[in-house]
């Protein structure tokens, strides 16, 4: 079951894991949490979906997931969607994706993602730019 939550305890217990810090975020840190953002987590709160409104119905979406976790990503995904399509007034969500994070763009694609578009050379990973993919799912799709 998908809840928000603001306990920032959680937030950095999922990103202070090496694990989860190899993969979120850029060269220069995964930043912190933002008030104007809406965080999800599973009954574990070994999840962080973050969650950011573009506007009134387009949003933008992470998922980062503690190791525990790992191969529960598309049920996690789904349930976020789910959860977000009938708790705001979103009815499309994105998510850009790194082309080095395989398994990110292993679970958007298993979770109904569509890719949408490339942007190019977008984020630094180990001091070399990166191509990102991004991903949009509308409601009922």
């Amino acid at each position: 079951m998908i809840k928000p939550f603001t306990d920032e305890r959680i937030w950095q217990r999922i990103f202070s894991h090496p694990s989860v810090r190899r993969w979120a975020g850029d060269d220069f840190g995964v930043g912190e949490m933002r008030s104007d953002f809406l965080y999800l987590t599973d009954e574990t709160e070994g999840s962080c979906i973050t969650v950011h409104p573009l506007g009134y119905v387009c949003y933008s979406v992470h998922l980062s997931l503690l190791p525990r976790l790992w191969g529960k990503g598309i049920e996690i995904a789904d349930e976020a969607e789910l959860w977000i399509f009938n708790n705001t007034p979103c009815q499309k969500i994105q998510s850009i994706i790194p082309v080095y994070n395989r398994l990110a763009l292993k679970i958007a694609r298993d979770a109904g993602m569509k890719e949408e578009g490339v942007l190019c050379k977008s984020i630094s990973r180990w001091f070399r730019l990166h191509d990102q993919i991004l991903f949009g799912i509308e409601k009922g799709d």
